[in-house]
């Protein structure tokens, strides 16, 4: 996907995606099973990374921290449909405008429980 054709630019090695490639941006979609969405984070920056090596923008990320938590017995919960509809929010901002608004994204990304009572439910799970 990558031209093997090698730059510096910025200090750094970087590429461009080979022309019959259509990747214009890069978007990160990421879930994560504990609370804090920092947690995302190495993720996030080798997202962040390929997009600067491949010579595309990197257009941001929806993180979904403590994912677990969009279900309840197998099925959607409301917090969890509000996530997903804020998601395709995001998707369709993102093609309409070419950005995807802050308060988009923190809807992806609203906590769903509280860290302590993630961390208690958690920790209760595992055998003695």
């Amino acid at each position: 996907m990558v031209e093997p054709r090698l730059q510096l630019r910025e200090g750094r090695t970087r590429a461009r995606f080979r022309r019959h490639v259509a990747i214009r941006q890069i978007v990160l979609v990421s879930t994560g099973g504990w609370w804090e969405k920092e947690n995302i984070d190495t993720v996030l920056r080798i997202a962040r990374e390929l997009a600067e090596d491949a010579s595309v923008p990197f257009a941001g990320a929806l993180l979904r921290p403590h994912a677990s938590r969009m279900k309840q017995g197998g099925k959607l919960t409301p917090d969890g449909e509000a996530v997903l509809c804020a998601a395709g929010r995001a998707g369709r901002e993102l093609i309409r405008e070419g950005r995807m608004r802050q308060e988009t994204l923190n809807a992806v990304s609203c906590p769903l429980i509280a860290e302590e009572e993630l961390r208690r439910r958690y920790n209760a799970a595992l055998p003695s």
